[in-house]
């Protein structure tokens, strides 16, 4: 870019004021004494950014999310399977997605393949390195790949932007608010953090402005500049596809100056991404399409080994609940607000109505270009009507995050047409210090939703929550069924056995039979025997009781259905077995849970359910917790209970028990009845 008068290499010296030049081309008059030294403050700006998302990147817990452990994923399994196909790290509770696809029996992320592939590169280099892998050191790697991945690009991003806005700003409230506002300023700070699209793309979204204002507006004809936009603009497309409206303008603009070295070398250039990006794809893919076009397909709606795809039955925000009217006001002024959350680009928005008034200004025409394309990227947001999720859970607008640096280098003309008032540069600072606030909020964890959904939330205004379906009647015990008269005969009784197995190695055994039904006196009257084994049960080797069957299927309490035994402390021992907690409690709901036994290869749908009761002893008070899976496939309908002991007062566990089913008759069907269509 052509160095402003009083510049060193594009830079304002140092020390030494900035001497833009006047949108006619014309040199402002020289610095005065008391002007912004800006150079010192570009240089501080870059330097304290640098340093801050260095902290935050190392600060920051690994995989936090659906959304980058799919990437990480894919890093892992083409770094050590050679592959795209990430099975083996989806047994893992700390490695899975919902980010995935499954293609003939195999499960890939759904997320295009180019960045997963150059994150692997670094990642290769860091493990011949450091000699440790990903699932051994996740931690120490996410941080070290992504400190080349997210913070170079982010620090080389920033100083040419500060490079931009020593070319083009006229007034010192631009210069010194454009640059904080791309170094503290926007959510791409807390996106740096992790692994995703959106950051690259922001950062290759700049180098394509420098090299294309280079030639636009500064009139260079370097090989070198027409390549880099080519190159650029190219990748910024192959992470965010709307960004292929930016390309096609990129490539115009070049060739309304030079169409021959256009083709010469900003077209290959955009051809070497192109090609690597399809190449990658085809691999990954087996065709030429990414694996989110595919989305409500069977690709995404499947049930693998009992589990279904979370796209079955989306929860939460992933509902599309919205119209379109209320999906756009909250891409733009609501809990997912551009302007909401980053307030300073209030002032962007508001320039676009003013570009008439200052036509002379040599960042106009990309003012107008980011205005169009704008507009362009929310209608095609508001079209995937399947979609309306606002990027799921993440603290901001995360499909328009690539498009950031075109918002803030658009402040220059809007802050210049300002001028040097004192009462508009206050709003500026207000606005700059209310979007730091709203941005460094989240920079710990941006996949969580931002300050201004959870004060909605809070006040009622908006509720995304996906509403727990009530249990099917009141359950007053960890089992929630009896079987039936045609369940059972003399020959085969129903029985379940539960298992548990103590700190110290040992187990405990309890089984759980039904001995048959009888009428008596217009009542139907279930026998049941109980048998426990090991060490630590708290129960009797056996006991037998009776219960109402109505009134247990009524929801009536243990107290009321219990028949026999009548007398203590035997119907004490009945009671504690029916409850398992001290004290009577009707169980809540829940969601569904899918459980994984030894029972069989897949896995079982349960319904989780819990109650909590209180008891005090003396000045000691105690929680006292049942965590129950229902599950119709078993006999008594239930496939694993959990008992907790919490002191009061700290919440510290004092014991905690969990029984799992081995073994029942009649045994659980071997195959999972789920099927996609289950949940249409």
């Amino acid at each position: 870019m052509r160095p402003s008068s009083g510049s060193l290499n594009g830079m304002t010296d140092i020390p030494g004021a900035s001497e833009s030049a006047h949108s006619d081309g014309s040199p402002a008059s020289a610095p005065t004494g008391g002007e912004i030294r800006f150079g010192y403050y570009y240089l501080i700006v870059i330097v304290v950014a640098a340093g801050l998302h260095a902290a935050a990147i190392w600060n920051a817990e690994p995989l936090q999310s659906a959304n980058d452990r799919s990437r990480w994923a894919t890093v892992w399994s083409l770094v050590e399977r050679n592959s795209f196909q990430i099975d083996r790290l989806q047994r893992d509770s700390g490695w899975r997605t919902i980010d995935r696809v499954l293609v003939d029996g195999h499960f890939y992320s759904s997320k295009p393949p180019l960045l997963p592939l150059v994150t692997a590169g670094i990642y290769a280099g860091y493990r011949q390195a450091l000699d440790r892998t990903l699932t051994q050191s996740p931690t120490l790697l996410t941080r070290h790949v992504l400190t080349i991945l997210n913070l170079l690009p982010l620090v080389a991003a920033l100083w040419l932007t500060c490079r931009i806005v020593d070319r083009y700003a006229r007034s010192s409230t631009a210069r010194l608010i454009v640059p904080a506002v791309l170094a503290f300023g926007t959510f791409l700070s807390p996106f740096s953090v992790v692994l995703n699209n959106h950051t690259p793309a922001a950062m290759t979204l700049v180098f394509s402005i420098y090299a294309l204002l280079s030639i636009y507006s500064d009139g260079r004809r370097s090989a070198v500049y027409f390549a880099a936009v080519g190159f650029f603009a190219a990748a910024t497309v192959a992470n965010e596809l709307p960004a292929l409206a930016w390309c096609a303008i990129c490539f115009a603009a070049m060739a309304s100056k030079d169409w021959k070295r256009t083709l010469l070398y900003a077209a290959p250039a955009a051809a070497v991404v192109a090609i690597t990006y399809f190449v990658s794809l085809r691999i990954q893919t087996g065709g030429w399409k990414p694996f989110y076009a595919y989305y409500g397909t069977e690709l995404y709606r499947y049930v693998h080994e009992g589990v279904p795809s979370y796209w079955l039955n989306p929860q939460g925000i992933d509902r599309n609940l919205d119209s379109p009217p209320m999906y756009l006001f909250h891409c733009i002024l609501g809990h997912h607000g551009i302007i909401s959350l980053t307030p300073i680009f209030a002032i962007t928005f508001f320039g676009w109505f003013r570009l008439w008034q200052d036509r002379r200004h040599p960042l106009m025409p990309l003012s107008a270009v980011t205005a169009a394309l704008t507009v362009v990227v929310l209608g095609f947001y508001l079209m995937r009507t399947e979609n309306y999720n606002y990027g799921g859970n993440s603290s901001a607008l995360r499909w328009a995050l690539w498009m950031i640096p075109l918002w803030t280098i658009s402040l220059i003309p809007a802050l210049d047409a300002w001028g040097e008032d004192r009462r508009t540069r206050l709003i500026a600072a207000l606005l700059l210090g209310a979007s730091v606030a709203s941005a460094w909020s989240s920079v710990d964890n941006p996949w969580r939703h931002s300050w201004l959904y959870r004060e909605m939330e809070s006040a009622g205004l908006i509720d995304y929550s996906t509403p727990l379906e009530p249990l099917p009647r009141t359950i007053t015990t960890w089992f929630p069924s009896l079987p039936g008269a045609a369940d059972q005969s003399d020959e085969s009784k129903p029985w379940v056995t539960f298992a548990s197995v103590n700190e110290d190695g040992s187990s405990v055994q309890i089984r759980l039979t039904s001995l048959g039904i009888e009428n008596r006196d217009e009542r139907v009257i279930q026998k049941l025997k109980v048998n426990s084994a090991g060490s630590g049960s708290n129960l009797p080797d056996r006991m037998e009781f009776a219960v109402d069957r109505e009134l247990f299927e009524g929801g009536s309490a243990p107290e009321e259905f219990l028949i026999t035994p009548t007398e203590q402390p035997e119907r004490e021992r009945v009671l504690k077995f029916l409850q398992m907690v001290p004290g009577s409690y009707e169980l809540l709901p829940g969601t569904n849970r899918y459980l994984r036994t030894d029972l069989r290869q897949d896995a079982f749908r349960c319904r989780f359910a819990a109650a909590t009761i209180s008891k005090t002893n003396g000045d000691n008070r105690n929680e006292h917790r049942i965590e129950t899976y229902l599950c119709e496939e078993i006999p008594f309908g239930c496939l694993k209970f959990r008992i907790i002991t919490r002191d009061g007062s700290s919440g510290t566990t004092i014991s905690r028990k969990e029984f799992v089913v081995t073994g029942s008759n009649p045994p659980p069907p071997p195959i999972s009845p789920l099927t996609p269509e289950s949940f249409d």
